[in-house]
C-alpha cells in the first residue's frame, strides 16, 4: 500500500495551511459539539473519547463498538479551516455512521493477503459512507447542515484534482487514488447531485462515474437482503472479487474502464460462496464494455 513520503501530520498541515482559518475549537469544545449531536440524534453512545489525530486515514472519523464506547478522531488542521456551523455539519455526518451500523469494526481475513484485506476494507468503507449519507439526507435535508456539508464536499474537488495529478505523474498507485475519490464522491449519487459527474467530465475521469454507479447498484442489492453485519461483509468480499478486475490504471490515466485480460476465474476464493446476482450483474457489465 502507498506510503506518503512525509509524516502524515506534516502532510495535513501543508494541505490546509493555505486555507482560511475559520475556528480554533479546543478538544473539549469539539467533544461538546459532538455530544450535543449524539443527544439530538438519540444515539446509543455512552462514552466518547476524543483524540487529535493527523496521522490516521481520515480528517474526521468515529470508531465505535456495540457497547456504546466511541472514539472521535480528528485532525485539528482540518477542523480549523471550518466554521463552527460547518464543524457541526461534519460531525453530524460522522454521527450518522453510528446510526446505521452497530459497530465500525471491519472483519479481517487471516487467509487473505495484506492487499486483499486493504481492498476489502476500502470497498466496505465506501458502502458505510453510502449508508451514512442516506441517513444524513433523511435527518438533515431541511437543516442548514445539509447545504453546509454539500459545500464542503464540493470544495474537496480540489483534492480530487491533486490525487489525479499524483496518479498520472506516477507518484500514487492508481488503485489507492481511485478508491480515495470514490469514498468521498459517493455522497453525490445519494443526494441526486450532478456536481461530481460534472467535475469528472471536466477532468477526463467520466468513466469513474459509471464505475461508482455500478458499486451503488451493488450496495442497494446488499442492503435489500437485510443481513447482519458479518453476512453483509461476506457479500462485499463477493463485490471486491469482481470490482478488483477493473484496471485502476486504465481508468485513472486513460479514462477507460478495462477489465483484467485474460479475465481471472470468477471463483478466486474457493471458500467463498459466490452470490449469483452479484456475479450476473458483473458479467453483464464486463460484456457491455469493450475489452
Amino acid at each position: 500500500m502507498f506510503e506518503l513520503p512525509r509524516d502524515k501530520r506534516e502532510q495535513f498541515r501543508l494541505r490546509f495551511e493555505s486555507r482560511e482559518r475559520k475556528s480554533h475549537l479546543t478538544q473539549s469544545e469539539v467533544l461538546h459539539v459532538f455530544g450535543e449531536i449524539v443527544q439530538e440524534m438519540a444515539l446509543r453512545i455512552q462514552r466518547v473519547e476524543p483524540k487529535i489525530d493527523c496521522a490516521g486515514e481520515s480528517q474526521v472519523m468515529v470508531r465505535f463498538r456495540e457497547d456504546g464506547v466511541a472514539q472521535l478522531l480528528y485532525c485539528d488542521y482540518y477542523l480549523n479551516t471550518l466554521s463552527k456551523p460547518e464543524i457541526r455539519a461534519v460531525l453530524s455526518h460522522e454521527a450518522c455512521h453510528v446510526a446505521t451500523v452497530p459497530s465500525s469494526r471491519v472483519p479481517y481475513d487471516d487467509e487473505a493477503s495484506r492487499f486483499v484485506n486493504w481492498f476489502n476494507r476500502t470497498l466496505y468503507e465506501i458502502y458505510l459512507e453510502w449508508l451514512a449519507h442516506q441517513e444524513f439526507l433523511q435527518r438533515f435535508r431541511q437543516d442548514v447542515r445539509f447545504e453546509l456539508y454539500r459545500s464542503i464536499k464540493i470544495a474537496d474537488f480540489d483534492y480530487y484534482g491533486e490525487i489525479v495529478g499524483l496518479v498520472r505523474a506516477g507518484l500514487l498507485p492508481a488503485v489507492e487514488g481511485l478508491y480515495t475519490i470514490l469514498n468521498d464522491a459517493v455522497f453525490f449519487p445519494v443526494m441526486g447531485d450532478k456536481s461530481f459527474e460534472e467535475w469528472a467530465a471536466a477532468n477526463d475521469l467520466s468513466e469513474s462515474v459509471k464505475f461508482l454507479e455500478w458499486l451503488v447498484e451493488d450496495f442497494r442489492y446488499v442492503e435489500s437482503l437485510n443481513l447482519d453485519l458479518l453476512k453483509r461483509f461476506t457479500k462485499f468480499r463477493n463485490i471486491s472479487i469482481f470490482s478488483l478486475k477493473v484496471e485502476s490504471d486504465s481508468l485513472m490515466s486513460a479514462n477507460r474502464i478495462r477489465f483484467a485480460n485474460p479475465p481471472p476465474s470468477m471463483r478466486d476464493d474457493a471458500k467463498l460462496d459466490i452470490d449469483p446476482i452479484i456475479e450476473k450483474n458483473w458479467m453483464e457489465r464486463m460484456t457491455s464494455k469493450v475489452p
